[in-house]
């Protein structure tokens, strides 16, 4: 029996295997995917008639809608077309520092972003659906990057955030830097031309280790049972 077992535990852990090696994969560049749209706003929008946070459209022709949160500065954009986020202290001249994507009640698979003119370093932080958490040195933030998913797993939500701290340990501030407000000189001046595929309703998804222990379980009640008949 303890053998039994010990086999059932290797063919489940090959099994689970593809879903343990999930990961987000972080691209430079604009590289689109098969099915991907363009994140668009049908009309002006800013943080004032929506506080902290203005909604996009996913290409006019699904009905998902795009949240685009900031915790530290006012939002604003009036492209009309193809989103176009500024700060709205001052567009095209304040900085963004921080800003948050999410789709509702719905995770995607990739997603494509254009923060421009950035001053300092930012951080790009992926939540998958899994609970899991993936960063990304985006530097000055002048780059288009891609983000796609493999193995089955889904984005809930990207963060891109620049501190005025170094990162320790200890940390330590950055002298002479401003991080919030019309003097702000930590930041990007605008987000473009995001884009998205993959858009699917979200599902809660068990941990690879939570299929593994259910698979092991399964399989070795399989051989138990097998034995009992075979005795």
């Amino acid at each position: 029996m303890r053998r039994t077992l010990l086999s059932a535990a290797v063919i489940a852990a090959a099994f689970a295997s593809p879903l343990a090696q999930a990961d987000v994969i972080f691209t430079l560049g604009n590289n689109p995917q098969p099915d991907e749209v363009n994140i668009f706003f049908e009309n002006p929008e800013s943080s004032t008639t929506a506080p902290d946070t203005i909604h996009g459209d996913v290409g006019h022709i699904l009905n998902e809608v795009v949240d685009f949160h900031s915790n530290n500065n006012p939002l604003y954009q009036n492209a009309q077309g193809q989103a176009d986020i500024e700060n709205e202290l001052n567009p095209g001249k304040a900085l963004l520092t921080d800003l948050e994507i999410t789709v509702p009640g719905f995770t995607f698979t990739d997603f494509i972003m254009n923060p421009l003119n950035g001053e300092g370093d930012a951080t790009v932080t992926v939540k998958d659906n899994m609970n899991h958490v993936f960063d990304y040195d985006l530097g000055n933030g002048q780059n288009y990057l891609t983000m796609t998913t493999a193995n089955g797993e889904t984005i809930t939500e990207i963060d891109i955030s620049m501190s005025c701290t170094n990162p320790g340990p200890p940390p330590t501030p950055i002298p002479g830097c401003i991080s919030s407000g019309t003097n702000a000189n930590l930041g990007f001046i605008e987000f473009k031309q995001p884009r998205i595929s993959g858009v699917a309703d979200a599902v809660a998804v068990p941990e690879p280790t939570s299929l593994t222990v259910l698979a092991t379980a399964l399989l070795a009640l399989g051989f138990s049972i097998r034995a009992r008949r075979s005795s």
